[in-house]
């Protein structure tokens, strides 16, 4: 019996895992950063994505932003959503150089991903888009 309560407890604890997993790329504002070489040359590449149909603690995601900042600055956003019932998926990403083979330098950087939001049941004329 005690073996029956353990399994049961592993499969409650590995479904809410990939519960929370799927959730997690179908409906709030996800980023991700990360860095890879392509040649000798190393890169920093950072992605964010909203849905704003995702209903997320009472607010909407209206547009993701990726800023960065070091040897330059700057920032790329997503594409505004239509509405809080926009079911599609907006994503951007931006990859910049951190090490130059040929040249032999290193530029540091770091990147901020932020969002706007939109209260949920707020009025359409408070959507941005």
């Amino acid at each position: 019996m005690k073996r029956i309560i353990n399994i049961f407890m592993a499969l409650v604890f590995i479904f809410s895992f990939f519960t929370n997993s799927v959730d997690a790329w179908t409906g709030n504002k996800t980023y991700d950063q990360y860095t890879y070489q392509s040649g000798q040359d190393t890169y920093l590449r950072g992605k964010d994505q909203i849905q704003p149909s995702h209903n997320d603690g009472g607010y909407h995601y209206a547009r993701g932003t990726i800023a960065w900042s070091g040897h330059t600055n700057g920032s790329v956003h997503t594409s505004y959503g239509s509405s809080a019932s926009d079911n599609h998926i907006y994503s951007k990403s931006k990859t910049l150089l951190i090490y130059d083979h040929v040249r032999g330098e290193s530029y540091n950087y770091s990147f901020t991903f932020t969002a706007e939001k939109v209260r949920h049941g707020a009025p359409g004329s408070a959507w941005p888009a």
